[in-house]
């Protein structure tokens, strides 16, 4: 009968001889703790543009990242009854400049009914003079001659008529283009009335509308960050915050640039994110420096101590109950660490810096 409990113990005495011990020697460094932070470039005179009008969004022609100044404009806005109108009132000046052409159709009709009335003065004039000499030698009667004059008269009348009323016609022409215009130029104002400008000069950061969008009064339009006074906006988690100081230096870089650069702590905000996880500090930057992208994402590591011939061991000897197993040491050594890092353990107590550490990891 097989023995299962001499088989087992012959099992691990196996499996502990083929595990392959690590050594470590405890070492002692300068150090420098830093806390790891990312965040976003940012701006103090960064503000929002919001319309002071309600209508449809048109003209707008900027774009993330241009330069804008003061008192430029970055959309207009119409209201719909506004943009009709001004339709309506371009139509009618256009029809008004068509009237008073010399081959339009009113004035053309005018010119004919004048021509008519200038024949027909033509040949009662021609006529009435042949009747005046025919009564001057008692050919015909007064009767006949005073029906030819009147019908003489009433051509000469119509003909001045007919010359006052094409006078007449253009002259009404000429003042309804020019009231036409006047009313158009009065809705062109109020349209150029919703120009939507920009208060400080900056960067174009982000947009909102586009054209075709409909706003109210208040909307925002698009976020301007400043010229200049940069700062960093930096998000801490919850078990770092206690380490965090104002006036602590801070190194960082863009995610895509390898330049580093440097800031210090000026604010830490007392708010929690509970759904980031995170407090926010501020970092003061230079004002000056190039390449400043408001908006852009940041890395940053915020140096917290100095630590002079600091107790350093390799993180996968201590184990998740804050010990480790000392060379010729039968129980494993409870330790106390200043902090942990991503390959190596700061030990603050337990430890006095000429062990040899031991694992089996």
């Amino acid at each position: 009968m097989i023995d299962y409990l001499k088989l087992l113990l012959i099992i691990g005495v196996l499996l502990a001889c083929g595990k392959k011990q690590r050594e470590a020697q405890v070492e002692r460094r300068d150090i420098v703790e830093t806390v790891f932070a990312t965040g976003n470039l940012r701006s103090h005179n960064s503000y929002d543009l919001k319309s002071e009008f309600e209508g449809y969004v048109s003209m707008c022609e900027r774009d993330i990242s241009d330069t804008i100044f003061k008192g430029t404009n970055y959309c207009t806005v119409v209201s719909e009854a506004n943009h009709l109108e001004i339709e309506r009132l371009r139509f009618l000046v256009n029809q008004s400049v068509l009237k008073s052409l010399p081959n339009s159709p009113d004035l053309l009709e005018m010119k004919a009914r004048n021509s008519e009335a200038e024949n027909l003065f033509l040949l009662d004039s021609i006529e009435f003079s042949k009747y005046e000499r025919l009564f001057k030698s008692g050919v015909i009667s007064e009767t006949q001659y005073n029906s030819q004059k009147s019908l003489f008269n009433s051509s000469l009348e119509n003909r001045i008529v007919s010359r006052q009323s094409i006078k007449s016609l253009v002259m009404r022409l000429e003042e309804d283009i020019v009231n036409r215009k006047k009313e158009l130029a009065i809705a062109e104002a109020n349209y150029k009335n919703g120009k939507v400008l920009f208060p400080e000069n900056g960067l174009i950061q982000s947009k909102v509308v586009v054209n075709g969008d409909y706003v109210r009064k208040g909307d925002v339009m698009c976020t301007v960050a400043g010229l200049n006074n940069y700062f960093l906006e930096l998000k801490i988690d919850e078990f770092s915050i206690s380490k965090i100081e104002v006036n602590q230096k801070v190194e960082f870089k863009y995610n895509y640039s390898g330049d580093l650069m440097v800031g210090y702590i000026t604010r830490i905000y007392p708010f929690f994110d509970s759904e980031q996880q995170t407090y926010t500090v501020e970092v003061a930057v230079d004002s000056t420096m190039k390449k400043a992208f408001v908006g852009s994402q940041i890395e940053a590591n915020i140096y917290i101590d100095k630590l002079v011939s600091a107790l350093l061991v390799p993180r996968d000897y201590v184990d998740f109950n804050s010990t480790v197993q000392v060379k010729g040491e039968n129980e494993r050594r409870k330790v106390e660490a200043f902090f942990y890092g991503t390959d190596w353990v700061c030990i603050k107590n337990g430890l006095v810096g000429n062990e040899v550490l031991i694992t089996d990891k």
